[in-house]
C-alpha cells in the first residue's frame, strides 16, 4: 500500500516513514501542505496521514484535510491524522472534517498497524 505522510518535523517524518516501511508500505513523504496535496493528487495513495498542527500553524492540517475530501479525485482516499492533540475522534477540533483514523503522537507500532489494516480493508 502506498502512503503519503504530510509531517512537518524531520524526525517525526522520519520514524513514521521508517515504521511504515517495516510494515511493507511504499512511503512518499512531504513536509508541507502545498506539496502534500499535489503528492495525495498524482500518486493517489492508499492512505494520508496527516500531521495536524503543520509548521506550528493550527489550522493547517484542518485545512489540507478539508482541500483533501473537497477534491472529487481523492474523496476516497482514506484520511487519518497525526497529532499529540488528537488521539480519537471524540478529542477532534470540531471544524475537522471526519476522517477515518487517527495516530497519536506518540504512537504504537500496533496502532500504526490496526490504521494500515483498517485502510487495506476500506480498499477492498
Amino acid at each position: 500500500m502506498l502512503v503519503l505522510v504530510i509531517e512537518d518535523d524531520d524526525a517525526s517524518r522520519e520514524l513514521l516513514t521508517l515504521r511504515l516501511e517495516a510494515l511493507g508500505c511504499e512511503v512518499v513523504s512531504v513536509d508541507n501542505p502545498a506539496d502534500g496535496l499535489a503528492a495525495a493528487q498524482s500518486s493517489l495513495p492508499g492512505l494520508v496521514n496527516i500531521d495536524l498542527k503543520l509548521n506550528v500553524d493550527s489550522s493547517a492540517g484542518i485545512r489540507l484535510v478539508r482541500a483533501i475530501k473537497d477534491d472529487p479525485s481523492l474523496r476516497s482516499v482514506p484520511v487519518a491524522v497525526h497529532s499529540v492533540c488528537v488521539a480519537h475522534p471524540s478529542e477532534a477540533p470540531a471544524e475537522l472534517p471526519k476522517v477515518e483514523g487517527y495516530l497519536p503522537k506518540p504512537f504504537k507500532l500496533a496502532e500504526l498497524r490496526e490504521l494500515l489494516e483498517a485502510a487495506r480493508l476500506r480498499a477492498s
